[in-house]
């Protein structure tokens, strides 16, 4: 079950509200300012700060269940500024996001290396990343990471979302 979470999972963001009516232990400090005490003592919890560590029962929202796990093409990844990027997806066959203004698309970076000098970007850019040392840079990650990136769809555009 995918449950929202614009911060990715770091209990900022409070989109993953749902109600734990058995198990789940006691509210976290992280968790404390996003609830009334009315609803704290109906169960109240982000789903992202509890630990399943036993049985539990819990109550979500009913939109919980459209969310979708996809893997999708990638049409472009252009820059449309120094450090901002312009993903294009191309979702799998029969899918589609109802898109709203503020939309925002988890996304999964597997385990990885890369070296940022073996980055295709615009030569218009290229100032900008020599004066803050780019190109010099590397990232190595060891699991799985998931973050949360905007959506900035045109109105009309069907089965290519951009992110």
């Amino acid at each position: 079950m995918f449950l929202s979470s614009a911060c990715g999972g770091k209990g900022t963001c409070a989109q993953c509200k749902c109600v734990i009516m058995e198990g789940g232990g006691a509210i976290l400090p992280t968790e404390e300012t996003h609830f009334t005490n009315h609803e704290k003592r109906e169960g109240w919890r982000l789903s992202c700060q509890v630990s399943v560590k036993d049985n539990m029962k819990i109550q979500v929202p009913d939109e919980v269940f459209g969310a979708k796990k996809w893997e999708c093409e990638v049409i472009s990844n252009e820059n449309v500024a120094t450090f901002i990027k312009e993903l294009v997806l191309k979702l799998p066959e029969g899918e589609e996001v109802n898109f709203k203004a503020g939309g925002y698309v988890q996304m999964e970076i597997p385990p990885c290396d890369i070296n940022f000098k073996d980055f295709n970007i615009d030569q218009k850019y290229n100032d900008d990343l020599e004066r803050f040392n780019f190109w010099n840079n590397s990232i190595s990650i060891k699991e799985t990471v998931i973050r949360a990136y905007s959506m900035a769809n045109y109105p009309r555009r069907e089965r290519h979302h951009e992110i």
